[in-house]
């Protein structure tokens, strides 16, 4: 995976999360070329209230980029493009959801 965790410019605002891990997995070809790219950001947030009280701000911002959004507990899953089942099962299991 690429990627790292970043905390929010503006942890004031009401909807944003403690800190966000940007997800890029990418599987390579024996030639080394980029075989699959799948973006992901993943929210952490205080608690479950404060995911769930964001989730609905998260998915307009979402749906204006047509990305797909999911929660897990205490988490907010954004996916840029669309996951295979495989990388979504890692990344499920790697938040605990």
């Amino acid at each position: 995976m690429v990627g790292g965790l970043v905390f929010p410019v503006d942890r004031g605002a009401g909807y944003a999360p403690a800190g966000e891990l940007d997800v890029s997995p990418r599987e390579t070809t024996s030639t080394g070329r980029v075989a699959l790219r799948v973006d992901a950001l993943v929210g952490f947030y205080s608690d479950a209230r404060h995911a769930a009280r964001s989730a609905q701000r998260v998915m307009k911002n979402v749906n204006r980029v047509g990305g797909q959004f999911e929660r897990a507990g205490a988490e907010s899953i954004v996916w840029l493009t669309p996951p295979p089942h495989a990388v979504r099962d890692i990344v499920q299991t790697c938040i605990g959801g």
